[in-house]
């Protein structure tokens, strides 16, 4: 079965916070917002287009999408997502987050913004603000994508439709 990784169909970074917390079950917001980082550099990178529309912003502690730190803010579990359509990713979109979640969930939330802080998207896009200061500069979709297909791991690769299809065959076990 081939299947469309975007399936034509816009989604909010809410809905995909929603199919993180789906997949992970309750974490921090700090955590929530570094996943969905990396989820949007990565569909960059193998599709050349965004997993979802919504800016992510350079803050002082790394990565943030503002519409989803709204409705999470300072929460140490965030169970869920008001507002999400649940359901809305395509299977190719819940394809690319799993594989970003599988590589990235594994860490905390200050760890992963250890790891953008030392990339370079965040750091360009703060440019010549001291390490410590506030920020709302948007990180560009364009050096995202650009950096994360140059720079990022040459091993860490879109996941095949075979793949997917073992994804779902056990899924639907449960």
């Amino acid at each position: 079965m081939q299947y469309s990784h975007a399936a034509g169909s816009s989604v909010s970074a809410v809905d995909v916070a929603h199919a993180v917390l789906d997949r992970l079950g309750p974490i921090d917001s700090y955590k929530l917002q570094k996943i969905l980082y990396y989820a949007q550099a990565w569909h960059l990178a193998w599709y050349n287009e965004p997993l979802f529309s919504e800016e992510i912003e350079a803050w002082r502690d790394g990565p943030v999408v503002r519409q989803v730190w709204g409705k999470t803010a300072g929460l140490k579990d965030v169970k869920d997502m008001p507002g999400a359509d649940k359901g809305s990713l395509s299977d190719g979109q819940l394809r690319a987050l799993n594989a970003v979640i599988d590589r990235y969930g594994q860490f905390s939330g200050e760890k992963l913004s250890e790891m953008t802080h030392a990339e370079r998207p965040w750091r360009q896009a703060r440019a010549d603000l001291p390490e410590g200061a506030s920020s709302t500069e948007v990180i560009p979709k364009s050096g995202l994508g650009d950096y994360y297909a140059t720079y990022g791991d040459s091993e860490f690769k879109a996941p095949t439709d075979a793949e997917l299809d073992d994804f779902l065959r056990e899924f639907a076990k449960f």
